[in-house]
């Protein structure tokens, strides 16, 4: 959260509010569902850090608490609606919480459309299985949970009623205050493994069996799901369950994979004191307590919270899994990567970040200690796919011991920087803002002298009217319009960050290994309904190059593996028009096994990639005045995950723009990954021209 201009030891640091609805049940009406021990103290240990914490400051008023008697089905759905959904003290933006410590399960179904495989994930309230007269309490459904987020995101925030009447005077504006948005999270410290697994569960398991003689009717909370023509947007596909990699209306923190048990267990505390805890939601609350929230993001949070090595993987979901701690937007600095002395050899040090990111022999950094000083330069002399080696360079003083906190950042790539030409009569203001390194932002790019060398000319067309030449590389090859773009000279320093993120667009575009596997791309048209799976057609591609239509029809990808190996697969889209990068799809955490396995009795194995049931596909469009653009689509493969989002970036042409950061940790060297682009040419048809 961005701080405020003053703050002090009794107000938060923080200017959007927080309001949470935390729901913790140890004891179950049901004599089938075995009582739990630690979850009234998550929940209770989860909202003291809310309140507690000195940059959120949470009053208690904007929090609900609801355990064991009080956490029955239809309290929880009520909490719900009223202390979120119908809250008129919600602003847009607000961060809106919604936390659930106590048994998950899994429930036959006969609504076919939300259950296509017979079973839905459920959370388990207090009354569950009980009967009220001939009425059955049943489980709250993953859907159910999912349709409640999509009408709180949906739902009217309390408005700026002094700048909406005086914007409104003399005019048509409508009034309607904004909808609450996208800065949701989801925390469940429950499980959901019985009913696809044998596995006896384990006796602090926060998961119970499932109840096959009474199937959750099709029919059940049925007036929750979104109403067709209400005008709101709401997404339209419904999840697999609670975990669920697309969604864009909320952030997941999840205590396990789907296919494991959530444990508690008895914690002794710093005091001494012994109390059951949920093993995740006491790292969760742990990590949080130390927060720095305008500068950790929900990616990091999972990350500092572990796992439990074949035991516990906690999932972290959702497209704004990379935004800070309870904000909308992601940190906006370059890239750290964490660093660690190599034992027994003084002024050798392993840096986590290696060839698949960029980096190659030579490259330097500058590494800060914990306290954000900066200690050492070093410079890459072994450089594998996902660390390096590197030494302190120059005559800098040997540091013995293992660093604490050391984090390093690129101060040269040294990967053969973009080569730029600037035209003779390029204003002497913008030439002296290229040349600008007076704050220590290192170039991505190194000026020439003739444009036969270069890779890109920049010139001036018009009074803050720019353009930029592509002299070689992919764009160059595919003959694609220059780039027209304005700045005016109160806006000459955007030049560096524009001209950097042109040369990460360039060398991620051109990024391979040596390395060639057998992975290949498809791209198919889809029909019938992606609530239960569409169905794809051949493959489009002749040669990796495909010509899409502009106009209503969907298309979803296939990566096809025929090596050896398992691997984890992105896929990522190039526009270069605008010199945007964007994720389309990919692993759904870092504790997820591959899902990409090798081929099986010799038959190629496939991953379906932005489509099948619950995702739609994809629809691609032109700008207005055009009728075909070219864009690229690139696959990177690997053996083990790499967190691919640091290449994410928005269009530096957008005033908004800012160099982006995340945390990539220490891992093991690999010895496996790939990388190839494919062209997409996307075309209006001719009857719509």
């Amino acid at each position: 959260m961005e701080p405020s201009s003053t703050s002090n030891s009794s107000s938060p640091t923080t200017t959007r509010q927080c309001f949470a609805l935390i729901v913790g049940i140890d004891q179950y009406t049901s004599p089938s569902i075995r009582d739990l021990q630690g979850c009234k103290n998550d929940a209770q240990n989860f909202k003291n850090v809310l309140m507690s914490h000195p940059e959120l400051r949470v009053p208690e008023e904007n929090i609900r608490l609801l355990t064991d008697t009080d956490a029955t089905r239809q309290c929880i759905l009520d909490a719900f609606q009223a202390h979120l959904i119908s809250n008129e003290r919600i602003c847009a933006g607000d961060a809106l919480v919604f936390y659930f410590a106590g048994h998950g399960s899994r429930s036959v179904c006969l609504n076919t459309v939300v259950a296509p495989t017979g079973y839905v994930q459920t959370i388990c309230p207090h009354d569950e299985r009980q009967l009220y007269g001939s009425e059955f309490t049943y489980g709250i459904p993953h859907y159910t949970l999912h349709n409640l987020i999509q009408k709180l995101a949906a739902s009217a925030a309390k408005g700026d009623e002094i700048k909406l009447a005086a914007a409104a005077k003399g005019s048509n504006i409508n009034l309607a205050p904004p909808a609450k948005g996208n800065n949701i999270i989801i925390i469940l410290d429950s499980c959901h493994s019985e009913g696809t697994s044998r596995a006896v569960i384990p006796p602090n398991a926060r998961c119970c069996e499932a109840d096959i003689k009474h199937p959750i009717p099709a029919n059940l909370d049925i007036e929750f799901f979104p109403k067709t023509g209400s005008g709101r947007h709401v997404e339209e596909h419904i999840p697999d369950g609670f975990i669920y990699k697309h969604m864009q209306s909320h952030v997941l923190l999840a205590a396990c994979k789907a296919d494991q048990f959530a444990g508690e267990e008895e914690i002794v505390e710093a005091s001494s004191c012994r109390s059951w805890q949920g093993r995740f939601t006491e790292r969760l609350v742990r990590n949080l307590r130390e927060a720095r929230f305008g500068q950790l993001t929900y990616r990091e949070l999972h990350r500092l919270i572990g796992n439990w090595p074949k035991e516990q993987d906690p999932q972290v979901e959702g497209k704004s899994q990379g935004c800070l701690l309870f904000e909308t937007h992601e940190p906006a600095t370059e890239p750290e990567y964490c660093v660690v002395a190599i034992k027994g050899k003084a002024g050798k040090f392993n840096v986590g970040a290696g060839a698949a990111l960029g980096i190659v022999l030579g490259t330097r950094f500058g590494v800060r200690d914990g306290e954000g000083k900066q200690v050492v330069v070093l410079v890459a002399t072994d450089v594998r796919d996902f660390d390096s080696t590197a030494t302190v360079d120059g005559e800098a003083q040997l540091f013995e011991g293992q660093p604490i906190g050391w984090m390093a950042s690129v101060l040269n790539w040294k990967h053969g920087m973009m080569k730029l030409f600037l035209a003779d009569d390029l204003d002497p203001d913008a030439k002296a803002a290229i040349h600008d390194t007076s704050d220590g932002i290192p170039h991505k790019y190194v000026l020439v002298a003739s444009k036969e060398d270069a890779d890109t000319q920049l010139l001036k067309v018009g009074e803050g009217v720019f353009v930029l030449i592509r002299c070689k590389g992919v764009v160059k090859d595919h003959n694609l319009k220059p780039t027209e773009f304005s700045l005016d000279r109160t806006q000459f320093s955007r030049f560096r960050n524009i001209l950097n993120a042109i040369a990460d667009f360039d060398y991620y575009l051109n990024l391979s290994s040596d390395r060639k596997l057998e992975v290949d791309l498809e791209v198919h048209s889809l029909t019938g309904s992606h609530l239960s799976g569409a169905t794809p057609s051949a493959n489009l591609f002749q040669e990796r190059y495909v010509c899409l239509h502009a106009d209503e029809t969907k298309y979803g990808f296939t990566v096809t593996n025929t090596s050896p190996y398992k691997l984890f697969a992105h896929l990522v889209y190039f526009n270069p028009m605008d010199y945007s990068i964007s994720i389309l799809d990919g692993p759904p955490a870092p504790s997820a096994d591959p899902p990409l396995p090798p081929p099986y009795l010799g038959q190629q194995s496939r991953l379906a990639m932005g489509y099948g049931r619950g995702v739609p596909g994809f629809q691609f469009t032109v700008p207005a005045g055009k009728t075909k653009v070219t864009e690229f689509m690139k696959v990177f493969v690997a053996t083990q995950y790499i967190d691919r989002h640091p290449m994410e970036q928005v269009s530096p042409f957008d005033p908004n723009f800012r160099p982006k950061r995340t945390v990539t940790r220490v891992q093991e060297p690999l010895d496996t990954w790939d990388a190839f682009y494919c062209t997409v040419d996307v075309k209006v048809p001719a009857e719509a021209a």
